[in-house]
């Protein structure tokens, strides 16, 4: 079973504007490169996930690999609102480990995430 490691350190603060809100905008974000979808996913939506669960505004870094699958999973089909979901699921992870008294890094690998991708109700 692989996992991929995700840190995360509040010490920077996200740095790209809220992307992609309209229908239009959606479509756009589903045409985008690839990298530039792992950029939002990475850079803001689960920084702002963290942000609406009460954490500290911060960088959350994790494997190359699973960044890659999740904007082509979520991306492709679901636009920005697949990634938020999986975004919000990941921070959701992540504060019930620190409230757990977990030590960090947190351990989220892309398996975890089937449930989540699978589901009707994350694309809304």
């Amino acid at each position: 079973m692989s996992r991929a490691l995700v840190v995360v350190a509040c010490d920077s603060t996200p740095g790209i504007d809220p992307p992609f809100a309209s229908v239009a905008g959606r479509a756009v974000f589903r045409a985008l490169p690839p990298d530039d979808k792992q950029a939002v996913f990475r850079d803001y939506l689960l920084p702002e996930a963290m942000v609406a669960l009460g954490m500290s505004s911060g960088d959350i870094r994790l494997a190359d690999g699973l960044v890659t699958a999740l904007a082509a999973k979520a991306g492709t089909d679901a636009g920005s609102l697949g990634l938020r979901a999986c975004a919000e699921a990941l921070a959701a992870e992540t504060l019930r480990s620190v409230s757990e008294g977990s030590a960090l890094p947190v351990h989220f690998g892309e398996e975890d995430l089937h449930r989540f991708l699978s589901s009707d109700d994350v694309y809304e």
